[in-house]
């Protein structure tokens, strides 16, 4: 789940009733990590990746797995932020297992497949007591939708070596996460979490990915996914947690705090990775622990 140019501020009204119950920001925080900033969250999502043609039958490309590891906290202002790491796999529909060569059946080239591994996915809440108007059902279940239209440049235009997988100026595309919780949780004020009662979807839209090698073909993607807080890494299917025990030991924590870099996105992985790309590294490719400098330091009590 990256590219979050837009990552707060952008919460929208879930009509599943006439009823509204707004939540805050800190309604949202215990949601989706803890109040508590010594409390990693694990989630973990399965869906699919569809393509998409103009007047053509869809097709079903992957299914998929990802999990996310996150913390949220306040600054000394007490404003409240997200600091996260996620990998994601694109799994073979037919074995259920990540899939490391791809034959791109529009194209019938062979190529590496890049999994997903953004470091970081971070990003502002807000603060406490800001409000984001959510919807209700009659059986209390409280919802919080969070869209977010994305168009901005493209960080491989302009070089001609990656003209064959990603030759257009602007990135367009679309995050859209719907949160469900519910109310009597969120409602007790003597916890500092409610994960283990929420549950989400994400979808996603996006042109082809770089490393799919489609050039300037015309369509696009779409994800559909489900998912929710797992106990913790070992949670995970097996080879997720192989892979992060032995060769991905960076994803087993989240930042301790908002780390001064850019999101990582599929787009500026690859750029980062090119030429594992093309030497058919395997992918996501080893990330050994790592420090990395702060722009924003939790603070215990604001």
């Amino acid at each position: 789940m990256a590219a979050r140019k837009a990552f707060a501020g952008i919460f929208g009204l879930s009509f599943f009733h006439h009823c509204v119950f707004g939540i805050t920001v800190k309604d949202f925080v215990k949601m989706r990590c803890s109040t508590n900033s010594s409390v990693e969250t694990v989630m973990s999502w399965e869906g699919s990746v569809y393509a998409f043609w103009d007047q053509s039958q869809q097709d079903q490309l992957f299914t998929l797995t990802g999990m996310n590891i996150a913390r949220c906290f306040q600054d000394e202002t007490g404003m409240w932020y997200f600091t996260s790491r996620e990998l994601m796999y694109y799994i073979d529909p037919l074995t259920g297992l990540p899939q490391s060569q791809w034959t791109n059946p529009y194209t019938n080239e062979t190529t590496a497949v890049m999994h997903v591994a953004n470091n970081p996915v971070q990003g502002p809440f807000g603060y406490s007591d800001d409000e984001m108007p959510s919807g209700t059902t009659i059986t209390g279940l409280v919802s919080l939708i969070s869209d977010i239209n994305l168009f901005y440049p493209n960080p491989l235009y302009g070089n001609d070596s990656y003209i064959p997988y990603a030759p257009y100026e602007m990135y367009e595309g679309g995050e859209y996460f719907k949160y469900f919780t519910s109310q009597n949780a969120l409602n007790d004020q003597n916890t500092d979490s409610v994960t283990s009662d929420t549950f989400f979807t994400w979808e996603r839209t996006s042109q082809w990915l770089p490393w799919m090698a489609m050039g300037d073909q015309q369509g696009y993607l779409l994800y559909s996914c489900t998912g929710g807080a797992v106990d913790g890494i070992n949670s995970l299917p097996s080879y997720m947690v192989t892979d992060i025990t032995e060769r991905l030991p960076l994803y087993e924590h989240a930042p301790d705090c908002l780390l001064d870099m850019a999101d990582e996105t599929s787009w500026t992985y690859f750029q980062h990775h090119f030429d594992a790309f093309l030497s058919n590294d395997e992918f996501p490719v080893p990330a050994p622990v790592e420090t990395f400098p702060c722009s924003v330091i939790p603070v215990e009590s604001v």
